[in-house]
C-alpha cells in the first residue's frame, strides 16, 4: 500500500495539467479530449421514479468491471445520438467510474463543449436486473450496463461527467490505479477497502480540482477516515 500511494502521490504532483484549447472560429477541439467520471454513485437512492427510487450496491456492475464491457455513450438515453464510446469500467468505494472517447462527429463535439462549458455535466445509465418490486427504496445488488448517458436530469444523483483530467499523464495514473493479480491475492479486506477508498479520493480532487494530499499517509488517514464515516 505504502509503495502504490508513494508513486502515485508523486506521479499526480509531478505531472503536467493537460489544457484542451478550442481551434477555429466555431471553437471546436482540435483533439477530442477524454470523458471521465462517475456514472453510479454508490448507496445513494436516485431521484423519485414514480413511487420507487432505484439504489445501487457497490458490487452491482463487477461483472462490467472484470469484463471492460465497452458500451456506447448517448445522449439522454437517445440510440440516435451516439457520442462515444466508454473504453475503461471501475469500480471503486464512491462509485462506477468510467473514461471515454468521443465519436468524433458533429454532436459528439458540440456536447463536449457543452460539458466543457459546464453546461452538461450529468450522467444516467442504462442498464438490465434481474427482475423485482419496484416500490419503495429499491436495492440493485447485480446488474449490467447497456449504454451511459450525458444528461441534464439524472436519475441519480451527484453523478459528474468531466473533460481533460487534472493531470495530462493519464495513462500512467490509469496504470498505477490498476494492481496485478499477484499482489490483489496479497491483500488484506482492509488493505483492499484503503486502496478503493483512496483511489475514490484521488479521483474526486481529479474532478473537483482539490488540493491531492501531500503524503502517502495523508491519503492513508483520509482514506481510512472516509471508511469509518461509510
Amino acid at each position: 500500500m505504502t509503495d502504490y500511494t508513494t508513486e502515485l502521490c508523486e506521479t499526480l504532483r509531478t505531472s503536467e495539467p493537460a489544457v484542451w484549447r478550442p481551434s477555429g472560429e466555431a471553437e471546436f477541439f482540435s483533439e477530442m479530449p477524454p470523458i471521465v467520471g462517475y456514472v453510479v454513485v454508490w448507496n445513494v437512492p436516485s431521484f423519485d421514479k414514480g413511487g420507487y427510487r432505484m439504489r445501487y450496491g457497490q458490487n452491482t456492475f463487477l461483472a462490467d468491471t472484470f469484463k471492460q464491457t465497452a458500451v456506447d455513450i448517448l445522449h439522454d438515453h437517445c440510440r440516435n445520438r451516439v457520442l462515444g464510446r466508454v473504453h475503461l469500467v471501475d469500480s471503486d468505494f464512491h462509485g462506477l467510474w468510467v473514461e471515454g472517447s468521443a465519436a468524433g462527429n458533429e454532436s459528439s463535439r458540440f456536447m463536449w463543449r457543452a460539458i466543457s462549458s459546464g453546461a452538461l455535466s450529468c450522467w444516467s445509465i442504462g442498464y438490465k436486473h434481474p427482475k423485482c418490486k419496484l416500490d419503495g427504496v429499491v436495492d440493485i445488488t447485480r446488474g449490467r450496463l447497456g449504454e451511459v448517458s450525458l444528461t441534464h436530469s439524472p436519475a441519480n444523483p451527484n453523478t459528474v461527467a468531466r473533460l481533460r483530467p487534472r493531470w495530462a499523464n493519464v495513462d500512467r495514473l490509469r496504470d498505477l490505479l490498476i494492481i496485478a493479480n499477484a499482489s490483489l491475492a496479497d491483500m488484506s479486506d482492509d488493505d483492499w477497502l484503503t486502496f478503493q477508498a483512496s483511489k475514490s479520493i484521488l479521483r474526486q480532487c481529479e474532478l473537483s480540482g482539490a488540493p491531492i494530499p501531500k503524503s502517502p499517509e495523508a491519503l492513508q488517514r483520509r482514506a481510512e477516515l472516509c471508511l469509518a464515516a461509510a
